[in-house]
C-alpha cells in the first residue's frame, strides 16, 4: 500500500505517455492528435500557461474554434496576454457581437499583446469595423493610423466599405472612385466593393472599379479570384474576416513568411466569414505551408463540391497531388472530357504545368493552343508567345516531329528576337538534331554575347564549336560551363566528349563518371559504352 503523500505513480506515467505523444504529433504537423494528447496533459496540470500556449497552437492548426478559445481565455487570465491569444478572443467576441468586449481585444493598448504589430496590422481596420457596428461616425478615421495609408488604394477602398455599410453611399461612392488597384491584394478588396455597391444598385459606383480592375488584367495581372463567386460584404464580422483572409494570404504566400501568423489569421478569417472562398484557399496556402498537406487537400476536397470544372480548388488540389508525385491523380482531376479550359491565361499557365508533370501530352497541346490564341488576341499578353511557343515545340520534339516543331520555334524567336534564354533554345534545338549547325551556332553566340556567365548558354556554344571542329575553343566554354553547373549530366558528356577528341582520355571518363551519377537511361547507355570502349561517333552526344 502507498504512503498517503506518495505521488500517482499511474497518473505521472499516464502524464508522461500522453506528452511523448504530443511532442511527437506536434513534429509529424498532426494537429488533431497533438491537440488531443496536449488536453490529456492538462488534465493532470490544468494551471500550466506553458500547456495552455500549446493547446491554443495546436487548437489553431487543427481548426477547433471553442479549444482554442478555452486555451486563450487562461492564458489572457493568467496574464500571458500572447498576440495569438488576443486574435482569438477578438474573433469569439466578434461572432457573439459583443461589441464592447470585441473593442477592447482590437485596441491597442493592451499589454503584451504585440503593440507594433497591432497597430500596424490588426487595430485600425478591426476598430473601423466594430465602429460600423456599434453605429459610430466616420469609422474609417483609424485607418489613417496605417502604414503608407494616403497611398494605398487598398485602405481607401476598406474604408469605403466602412462607408457604405454604415450607409454613407455617395461618400463611399466618392472615395472609391478613380482609384487603381496596384496589387493582389487591393484587387480582392475592390472586387468585394464592388460586389457590396451592385448589391445596393450603385451601377456607376460598381463600374467604375469594374473598369479598373478589368484594365490591370488585361495588362497582364493575374486574377485572383478568378472562378470564384464574389459576393458583397453583408456585415462587420466579414469586414473583419476578409482583412484577416488578406492578412494571412499574404504571410503564407511569401518566401520565409511567417507560418503560424498564416495560420492564425486565416483560421480566423474561416470562423469569422466560413463561406468566403478566397479566405478557403488562402487557409490552404497557409495548411500546405505548415506541412498539413492532408488538411489542404481535405478542405479544397469540400471547397470544390457544387464548382465548375476547373474552378481555382480542383486546380489547387491539382497542384498539391502534382507536389506529391500523383501526377495522374492530379491530371485526371482537371481534365474533364466536354469542359472547357478556364478563360485566364494565369489559370492556364498552372494546369498546363499540371498537365506536363503527368506527361499528357495531348491535354498541355490543348492548352498552349488556347494561351497562344489568348497572346494572339492583343498586345497585353503578347510576352507569353514565346515561352508558350517554345513550350509547344518541347512536345513535338519530344515526338520526334522536328518539322512541326521548327516553324514554332521560329516563331518565338520571331516575337523575342534580343532574349538569350530564347536565342539558345532555339539554336540548341537545331543543334540536337544538326540542322543548319552554321545558323545555330550564329544564334547561340548571339545569345552568349548577351549572357555570358548562364552555364547553359556556355555549354550549348562549347557544344556548338565541338561539333564545327573548333576544339580547344570548345574545352575552354565546356569547362567553363562545369565549373558552372557541377552536376548537370548533359554538361558533364560535352565536356568530356570535348576532352576526349582533345586527347585527354583520362579527364574525359571522369567527366562521364560524373555525368552517369544523374544520367536518365538512355544517357546512361550511351555514357556505359563511352566508358568502356572510349567515343565514336555513335556515341557522341545529341
Amino acid at each position: 500500500m502507498l504512503p498517503a503523500n506518495a505521488a500517482p505513480v499511474v497518473s505521472d506515467s499516464g502524464m508522461i505517455r500522453a506528452a511523448a505523444k504530443a511532442r511527437l504529433a506536434e513534429e509529424a504537423g498532426d494537429a488533431r492528435t497533438a491537440l488531443a494528447a496536449l488536453t490529456e496533459v492538462a488534465s493532470f496540470d490544468p494551471d500550466s500557461a506553458g500547456i495552455a500556449g500549446r493547446i491554443l497552437e495546436q487548437a489553431v492548426a487543427a481548426g477547433d474554434l471553442a479549444r482554442a478559445t478555452s486555451a486563450a481565455n487562461r492564458l489572457w487570465q493568467s496574464g500571458d496576454q500572447r498576440f495569438d491569444a488576443r486574435i482569438i478572443l477578438l474573433v469569439d467576441a466578434v461572432r457573439r457581437a459583443d461589441w464592447r468586449t470585441a473593442r477592447s481585444f482590437a485596441s491597442q493598448d493592451a499589454p503584451k499583446s504585440g503593440p507594433e504589430l497591432t497597430a500596424r496590422l490588426v487595430t485600425p481596420v478591426a476598430l473601423g469595423w466594430i465602429d460600423v457596428a456599434m453605429r459610430e461616425r466616420s469609422p474609417d478615421r483609424h485607418l489613417a493610423k496605417m502604414a503608407g495609408a494616403s497611398g494605398d488604394p487598398t485602405t481607401q477602398w476598406i474604408g469605403a466599405s466602412m462607408l457604405l455599410m454604415s450607409g454613407a453611399k455617395e461618400e463611399a461612392a466618392r472615395q472609391s472612385a478613380a482609384l487603381v488597384p496596384l496589387n493582389r491584394t487591393s484587387q480582392i478588396v475592390a472586387a468585394r466593393l464592388t460586389a457590396s455597391f451592385k448589391k445596393r444598385g450603385m451601377t456607376e459606383a460598381a463600374a467604375s472599379i469594374d473598369g479598373a480592375l478589368a484594365k490591370r488584367v488585361a495588362g497582364g495581372a493575374p486574377n485572383p479570384l478568378a472562378g470564384l463567386t464574389v459576393s458583397p460584404l453583408t456585415s462587420p464580422a466579414q469586414g473583419i474576416g476578409q482583412w484577416f483572409a488578406l492578412l494571412g494570404d499574404g504571410f503564407a504566400r511569401t518566401p520565409g513568411g511567417n507560418e503560424p501568423l498564416a495560420l492564425l489569421f486565416t483560421r480566423a478569417a474561416n470562423w469569422l466569414d466560413p463561406n468566403d472562398p478566397y479566405a478557403q484557399l488562402a487557409l490552404v496556402e497557409a495548411l500546405a505551408g505548415s506541412e498539413q498537406g492532408d488538411a489542404a487537400l481535405a478542405l479544397l476536397a469540400r471547397g470544390a463540391i457544387g464548382r465548375p470544372a476547373h474552378n481555382p480548388f480542383a486546380l489547387r488540389r491539382a497542384e498539391l497531388l502534382k507536389e506529391r508525385g500523383d501526377h495522374a491523380a492530379a491530371v485526371a482531376l482537371v481534365k474533364v472530357e466536354g469542359a472547357d479550359l478556364p478563360p485566364d491565361a494565369a489559370s492556364l499557365i498552372r494546369l498546363a504545368e499540371v498537365a506536363q508533370a503527368a506527361k499528357d501530352d495531348a491535354f498541355a497541346g490543348q492548352i498552349f493552343d488556347k494561351l497562344l490564341a489568348l497572346s494572339a488576341d492583343g498586345d497585353d499578353l503578347v510576352s507569353l508567345r514565346a515561352p508558350v511557343l517554345i513550350a509547344k515545340s518541347e512536345l513535338l520534339m519530344r515526338q520526334d516531329r522536328w518539322d512541326e516543331a521548327r516553324p514554332l520555334l521560329e516563331a518565338a524567336l520571331a516575337a523575342n528576337p534580343t532574349d538569350p534564354a530564347t536565342l539558345n533554345f532555339v539554336g540548341y534545338s537545331a543543334l540536337e538534331r544538326r540542322d543548319n549547325v552554321p545558323q545555330a551556332l550564329a544564334r547561340i553566340e548571339a545569345a552568349w554575347a548577351k549572357d555570358r556567365r548562364n552555364p547553359a548558354i556556355t555549354d550549348s556554344l562549347g557544344w556548338a564549336y565541338l561539333l564545327t571542329g573548333d576544339v580547344d575553343r570548345a574545352v575552354v566554354l565546356l569547362e567553363q560551363a562545369s565549373r558552372g553547373e557541377p552536376n548537370s549530366p548533359v554538361i558533364n558528356e560535352h565536356f568530356g566528349d570535348a576532352l576526349w577528341k582533345s586527347g585527354r582520355q583520362i579527364e574525359a571518363r571522369y567527366a562521364w563518371r560524373i555525368a552517369a551519377l544523374g544520367a536518365e537511361e538512355a544517357m546512361t547507355e550511351r555514357l556505359t559504352t563511352k566508358l568502356a570502349d572510349g567515343l565514336t561517333e555513335a556515341t557522341l552526344a545529341p
